[in-house]
């Protein structure tokens, strides 16, 4: 594995911890503020994560 394919990895990993907060906020507290903060965190990391998909396939 490539350098760059092992950065999208590891942010691919983070997106998918960012979204399983966002849904554990949902689920249980459904807290505004941290959905504010986690939300932009989470699209700012799914950009690089669609990327990797897309390099892996090709």
């Amino acid at each position: 594995m490539t350098g760059v394919l092992r950065a999208l990895a590891a942010l691919s990993a983070l997106e998918t911890v960012s979204v399983l907060a966002l849904l554990i906020n949902l689920g249980t507290v459904h807290d505004a503020t941290l959905a504010r903060v986690l939300g932009p965190i989470h699209g700012a990391l799914y950009w690089p994560s669609l990327s990797r998909h897309f390099s892996v396939a090709v």
